[in-house]
């Protein structure tokens, strides 16, 4: 029943190379965050990730599961969390000191031949963990561990569903990857109601979303693909020409680029009269533009070919603190 999987492996030689990007301060600041973030989980849990979970953790993975057999949005779902274990014998230890800790109720009751380990902390929250062959799982609650061993045991899996099975065939396709998401079924994300069902008839056209950042030579690479509804009717934007790279600098930070933005808005309009959701963008669109004497309408209806956005370094005049300021082009068909 998840809706979504997140693969994020612990290859430390992906990670390395990560790090010999940006400059020293930015680095700094990177493991600043880690540091901190670090220092929060072991304050919470008693828990030091790196000394008493990097020697024996693999990969680990994170799923969304709805909180009942039915689909509900992504607040009400549940977390499941898979570590695969490396070297059981610390593995092991680990776990026999996470039950010598005294920052907790443990409870211990089995399923299925599996023992499953409720933990309840002293500020009221619980979690529950157990051990499947060679992974580590843990949940908020028990239910989430026994649909897990459940699948263990010979149920559907995430992997075994038609749409799923497709994406996770084709993969993200970037070098050393550092996390992958597949989400299936993204009209789980919008609950049906009467001002969205229109916007929700047009989600339930993608049958999945694959992303990925991994790293190479260059720096980060992310990549996303949708597959659609073969069924389905879909706007057709022309390809982007690509033309407009050409004329940004070789030092170039970031550049993105679309094609048709006018067509895009004149969609967005037609689409706002039967989707509260979308009006609400239009209408809010039309006034910011009014404030600066502009006709939303006018403005977009001639960029009709290649836009395109870059980021660019700049040591000089007021953009010295920042570092970098940015340039837009906009092709036209209409002078």
């Amino acid at each position: 029943s998840a809706w979504m999987a997140t693969y994020i492996p612990t290859d430390s030689a992906s990670w390395k190379k990560l790090q010999q990007f940006g400059t020293p301060e930015a680095q700094a600041a990177v493991q600043t965050q880690f540091d901190t973030l670090r220092n929060d989980i072991l304050t919470q849990t008693g828990v030091d990730v790196v000394k008493d979970m990097q020697p024996w953790m693999g990969s680990v993975m994170l799923a969304l599961l709805p909180s009942s057999g039915t689909a509900e949005s992504p607040e009400n779902s549940n977390l499941l969390c898979v570590v695969g274990i490396k070297d059981k014998l610390k593995a092991a230890l680990f776990e026999r000191q996470v039950k010598a800790k005294p920052s907790g109720k443990i409870t211990e009751q089995q399923y299925q031949g599996i023992t499953i380990s409720e933990i309840a902390a002293p500020d009221g929250k619980t979690y529950s963990s157990a051990v499947l062959g060679d992974y580590w799982l843990v949940a908020p609650k028990t239910e989430i561990i026994q649909q897990a061993i459940d699948t263990w045991k010979g149920k559907p899996s995430f992997a075994e569903q038609p749409d799923a099975a497709k994406v996770l065939q084709a993969g993200v396709q970037v070098d050393n990857p550092l996390a992958q998401i597949y989400i299936v079924g993204p009209d789980k994300l919008t609950q049906p109601t009467p001002e969205n069902e229109a916007a929700k008839e047009g989600i339930g056209s993608i049958e999945s979303i694959a992303a990925g950042v991994g790293v190479n030579d260059r720096g980060l690479h992310l990549k996303a693909t949708t597959q659609f509804d073969p069924a389905a009717s879909l706007p057709q934007i022309p390809a982007s020409s690509g033309k407009a790279i050409d004329r940004f600098p070789a030092d170039t930070i970031a550049f993105f680029n679309t094609q048709g933005i006018g067509q895009a808005w004149s969609e967005l309009v037609a689409q706002a009269d039967k989707d509260a959701n979308a009006q609400i963008v239009v209408d809010r669109t039309r006034s910011t533009l009014r404030q600066a004497n502009l006709d939303a309408d006018r403005v977009f209806g001639w960029m009709d070919g290649e836009s395109a956005i870059g980021i660019i370094p700049s040591k000089a005049g007021v953009l010295a603190t920042v570092g970098f300021g940015g340039a837009i082009v906009l092709e036209t068909s209409d002078r």
